[in-house]
């Protein structure tokens, strides 16, 4: 109908807003959202960290990557929060949608404060805080690609199937009841929502 306004459309156009205006001021796209939820101006968010840069606008448009996929070692194209996730995501087969890139964003709010997780607590570039087998305590990777690669491969090598197959159907994990026990046994019983 000519004239009406389409809610989906507007929604997109939204979205795809945050995160451009997220990678103009170095913000994190979590952050932006936060805030415009609260009603605050977006430029007073919370700053992404030390981003090394990353094109947030970029990552969020999806499809994958030449030579990604399951286990291909995606490498994120620098430490910042959307590139580290994009990998994880390309890793695990999964679409890079913006519903994918909210749910991994708030999950690592439940792990971590902030971003990047080098040397955070000593858990460097592990922001889903994985545990180290050996140790007991949390694994540290080299670096962000090291840290997404082995991200994605503790949740295909483990018992996370339900969050690998709602992340991999594009609609992140947000409102999902089927990923329930899976977060709650990732966290030891302290959520088993992330969003």
């Amino acid at each position: 109908m000519p004239g009406r306004v389409d809610g989906i459309a507007l929604a997109a156009i939204g979205a795809g807003s945050a995160f451009a205006y997220a990678g103009i001021r170095n913000k994190s796209v979590l952050s932006i959202i936060n805030e415009l939820i609260h009603g605050k101006s977006p430029s007073t968010a919370a700053s992404a960290g030390a981003s090394l840069g990353g094109t947030p606008a970029a990552a969020a448009t999806g499809g994958s990557v030449a030579g990604s996929g399951p286990g291909a070692g995606s490498a994120p194209a620098s430490g910042s929060e959307t590139s580290f996730y994009t990998a994880v995501l390309q890793d695990l087969g999964a679409p890079v949608t913006n519903a994918n890139l909210m749910s991994m964003y708030a999950w690592g709010r439940h792990e971590e404060p902030g971003f990047p997780p080098q040397n955070v607590g000593g858990n460097a570039w592990n922001p889903l805080n994985i545990k180290n087998v050996v140790t007991g305590g949390f694994a540290q990777y080299s670096s962000a690609s090291d840290g997404a690669s082995k991200t994605a491969g503790f949740m295909l090598a483990n018992n996370y199937g339900n969050i690998v197959a709602a992340l991999r159907s594009g609609n992140g994990l947000c409102g999902n009841p089927s990923i329930a026990a899976e977060l709650s046994a990732w966290s030891g019983g302290g959520y088993s929502s992330v969003c």
